[in-house]
């Protein structure tokens, strides 16, 4: 039997589209490409879409893409997305909820074209198969997925759910400014850390980084009710069985530790660790990172930037930390900030950036070799 390949979009952090394409390479085998900043696409199978929900670190949402095009006016857009057979990807007894979004200028809203394609979605339906679809906002059983940019769209079919997969659910303890867990898992990957090599995270808040680290070491999956699901044409097992395949790690951890000055944030760390089942893997410490050994192979930090933390400071931190690095022979140094420009003129220029968008700020990815 021939294998159907579908083209199929993964949203992911913008600016760390790079990385992200290489992740879904490695759990793929197939090549994929930068669809826009923010989006990276391949042309994959079913099983791609299941693996890349189970597997994906890096990536916050895959979407089965059901048609792409341009069009001119909203009656255009109708007339695409009535086009396709929706029986084909929901039961009859199936609600369904649109959701929208846009990127340019248009005279018309987000809210406009998700009502747009929700008439076409019911009416394609009645007219295949006599039945009017119910839609549910809430909590529907269908998500479709719909993004205009300038004159072109694209429709799909969430795979992934609500939930974004960045949301691992171990976060029992909220640090005043969390880092999210998939660009947290970008920074070990461009780091290139490997379980037999030493990671430190000297400034580790709830834990996010020595978290991601042990979870990938263990091969540790991504486990919830994803919506592809309730896809009555996927065939469902393949979930169970690629989750039995489910490799074991691949080596011993050598060592991971998160350290932070403030005692509150560790144990809080080490409540989230505990959630995420990587306790025993990772050792937590109080320690001032301007004073500790920083003796590892590699460091990994998301340094204070002083927009959800105080700003107090920051300057004289970004010093006795640049100090305290070049005491000692560490591999490769990847520092997170929104302050990219003081931290270079303190410590010097890096072997590579990158420029990331972390919600409303825009972010320097710094990386050092020595």
């Amino acid at each position: 039997m021939r294998m159907i390949l579908r083209e199929i979009l993964a949203t992911t952090t913008r600016g760390l589209e790079e990385v992200s394409i290489e992740e879904i390479e490695e759990i793929t085998g197939k090549e994929s490409w930068i669809e826009h900043r923010g989006m990276v696409g391949i042309k994959g199978s079913d099983d791609d879409i299941i693996r890349l929900n189970i597997f994906g670190r890096t990536i916050h949402r895959v979407i089965m893409l059901l048609k792409r095009g341009e069009f001119e006016e909203l009656d255009d857009l109708y007339a695409e997305c009535k086009r396709i057979d929706f029986s084909r990807y929901i039961y009859k007894t199936q609600s369904f909820a649109v959701v929208s979004k846009r990127s340019g200028e248009h005279d018309f809203t987000s809210l406009d074209i998700g009502r747009v394609v929700g008439q076409a979605i019911i009416d394609s339906y009645m007219e295949s198969e006599g039945v009017r679809l119910k839609v549910n906002l809430r909590k529907p059983h269908i998500r479709i997925i719909t993004e205009v940019r300038g004159r072109k769209y694209w429709i799909g079919l969430d795979t992934t759910g609500e939930r974004s997969l960045a949301k691992r659910g171990y976060r029992v303890f909220n640090h005043p400014a969390p880092l999210n867990p998939a660009i947290g898992y970008s920074l070990i990957k461009i780091a290139k850390w490997k379980s037999e090599e030493s990671l430190l995270d000297p400034m580790c808040g709830g834990g996010t980084i020595p978290i991601e680290a042990a979870r990938a070491a263990l091969n540790k999956v991504n486990e919830r009710d994803f919506d592809f699901l309730k896809f009555y044409f996927l065939n469902r097992d393949k979930n169970l069985k690629i989750l039995k395949l489910q490799e074991e790690p691949r080596s011993e951890i050598r060592w991971i530790e998160g350290s932070d000055i403030n005692p509150k944030y560790v144990r809080g760390a080490v409540m989230n660790a505990d959630q995420a089942d990587v306790k025993r893997y990772v050792k937590f410490t109080v320690y001032d990172a301007c004073e500790r050994s920083l003796d590892f192979d590699k460091i990994v930090v998301n340094l204070p930037y002083g927009v959800r933390t105080p700003r107090r400071g920051l300057k004289e931190t970004y010093h006795c930390f640049s100090k305290n690095l070049k005491l000692y022979d560490w591999k490769c140094l990847v520092v997170m900030t929104a302050e990219g420009k003081l931290f270079k003129k303190i410590h010097g220029e890096p072997d590579r950036e990158f420029k990331i968008q972390y919600g409303d700020l825009d972010t320097d990815l710094l990386i050092y070799h020595k």
